[in-house]
């Protein structure tokens, strides 16, 4: 399995433990997530690649956090 997939997986398994301490977390992650946005926009032109950098992989592991249990329940159908 791929990081990606063992990632979603092992979300998948803490978002179906307890679904409202996980909606709980989506929520403050992406409150997070739009500070570092912010940070994006208004950084000085040395430090806007480093910030680039931070907000696109937040964006990517927000993406892959949200969409965790339909993307470990396929991996399950394909494993099948």
């Amino acid at each position: 399995m791929n990081p990606r997939d063992n990632l979603s997986v092992k979300a998948a398994t803490l978002a179906k433990l307890s679904p409202q301490a996980w909606s709980d977390f989506l929520e403050a992650l992406a409150v997070y997530n739009e500070v570092h946005r912010e940070n994006l926009v208004k950084s000085p032109l040395p430090e806007l690649a480093v910030n680039q950098g931070r907000a696109q992989a937040l964006s990517s592991l927000i993406g892959i956090l949200t969409a965790c249990k339909e993307n470990a329940d396929k991996i399950a159908r394909k494993e099948q």
